[in-house]
Order: structure tokens, then C-alpha cells, then sequence
């Protein structure tokens, strides 16, 4: 079979052949799955850099006894729920940002 045929739209199998329709679909779909790895690239990496400013921190505010085993949970505590503050913002926003606008 002649594929030059087939690539000008003329019948194969019974069916009207549409490569160009195919390949269209398929770097669309590509392409969002381009888009998506990013995005989860991005919370990721802000996701561990809190994590990992929170460990430094924690061991910063716990190791030097400067303050009281309460003062030093306290801040802890709110070390870790702005960290987690953070981590949600930067998710959150990646989201809306790169949200598919249909």
C-alpha cells in the first residue's frame, strides 16, 4: 500500500486516515505531562526545603538552652507551623499559577 496515500487524507480500511490529527493530539497530551512533571518538581523542592530549613532550625533552638524546655517547644511549634504555613503557599500558588485555563 502507498503510505502517500494515506497521509493525504484518502480512505484506509474504511476509515478516512488523519495522521496529522494524531500527532496533534499527541504532543498536546506530551505537553501536559511536560507541564505537570514541572509543577510537582517545584512543591517538591519547596515541600524539602522547609523540611530541611525546619530540622536546622528545631536544632538551632533546641541545642543552645538558652531557654526553658516550654519556651523552647513553643518555638518549635511555631517554627514548624510556619514552615508548614510555607510549604502550603508555595503548592498552593504553583497550583494556581500553572492551573490549565480552560
Amino acid at each position: 500500500m502507498d503510505l502517500s496515500a494515506c497521509e493525504t487524507g484518502q480512505i484506509h480500511e474504511g476509515k478516512p486516515y488523519r495522521r496529522g490529527e494524531e500527532q496533534e493530539k499527541a504532543q498536546r497530551e506530551g505537553q501536559e505531562v511536560a507541564r505537570a512533571n514541572h509543577v510537582r518538581s517545584v512543591e517538591l523542592v519547596a515541600v524539602f526545603t522547609s523540611a530541611i530549613a525546619f530540622a536546622f532550625g528545631s536544632l538551632q533552638v533546641t541545642l543552645t538552652n538558652s531557654f526553658p524546655l516550654r519556651d523552647r517547644l513553643a518555638l518549635i511549634g511555631a517554627w514548624g507551623a510556619s514552615h508548614v504555613l510555607f510549604a502550603l503557599l508555595v503548592v498552593g500558588g504553583t497550583w494556581l499559577i500553572t492551573r490549565p485555563r480552560r
